[in-house]
């Protein structure tokens, strides 16, 4: 059966197009969102990046007061060490040193005071004035000391004479410093001098006739004790030169306008 005209199929793009009557116009689409801008910001260096860059830091740039020294532990972690507490140590450190040297410096003048005064006692017995006496012993006494370290012994010389117009006075005196050695063989000879019954001088004190010695003046073997403190001596003015020192140090550290380690 043929088909005419108008039976054909319209066009699909006559039937596309909407009709002009009853229909309305489209709704105008929203304005869409802008989309999200980056701002370009860079992430965070590394700490090993930092430290890098300020290891070309000039050696002479001045550090404000309120900074703080940065340091790595073992594990490579920084740590921060502020200038207060470093002062803080310092005077510290300067106070435990005061205290030790006074109390070394205290032991060491007083026992040079002592063995001064000692000395300057026997070296007046030589203005002492003479009597003739005899000698009724002389021995060596060995006296023993223990203590936490250990026992010593010295060795001390033991005299008794007789002395007056008619040896009814007695002394028991070899001189005014005691007499006592670390060595036996120095106390043995001393003694050896003074052998029983035998005719010696006595020396007398001019003001006071029972103060007696058999050796007047300063004998070679009592300066030993001026050698033996000569070390002791040393110590202490070690220790005053490195107080002064560690003082300065600390009051120049406390001044934020000087610069650090000038004297």
């Amino acid at each position: 059966m043929r088909m005419g005209p108008v039976d054909e199929a319209a066009p699909f793009w006559e039937s596309a197009e909407p009709s002009q009557e009853g229909v309305s116009a489209p709704a105008p689409k929203p304005p869409s969102s802008p989309e999200p801008v980056s701002l370009g910001i860079l992430p965070a260096a590394p700490v090993e990046a930092n430290a890098r860059s300020t290891h070309h830091q000039p050696a002479n740039a001045i550090v404000p007061e309120a900074s703080r020294e940065e340091r790595t532990d073992a594990d490579g972690m920084p740590v921060q060490i502020s200038r207060t507490g470093e002062r803080q140590g310092t005077w510290v450190g300067v106070l435990f040193l005061s205290f030790f040297a006074l109390i070394w410096c205290g032991a060491t003048v007083t026992a040079t005071v002592f063995i001064g005064a000692d000395l300057i006692e026997q070296h007046g017995t030589r203005t002492w004035e003479e009597t003739p006496g005899t000698m009724e012993r002389s021995n060596v006494d060995t006296v023993t000391t223990c203590d936490e370290e250990g026992c010593s012994s010295d060795y001390c010389v033991e005299v008794e004479y007789t002395y007056g117009s008619e040896g009814q006075m007695s002394g028991d005196r070899l001189s005014t410093m005691g007499d006592c050695y670390e060595s036996k063989r120095l106390a043995e000879k001393l003694a050896e001098r003074y052998p029983a019954g035998a005719e010696v001088t006595v020396y007398h004190h001019p003001e006071n006739i029972n103060e007696t010695v058999l050796e007047t003046g300063l004998a070679p073997r009592y300066m030993w004790l001026l050698v033996f403190m000569l070390p002791f001596q040393g110590i202490s003015l070690g220790l005053l030169y490195m107080l002064q020192k560690s003082a300065r140090y600390a009051m120049s550290s406390s001044d934020p306008h000087e610069p650090k380690g000038s004297s």
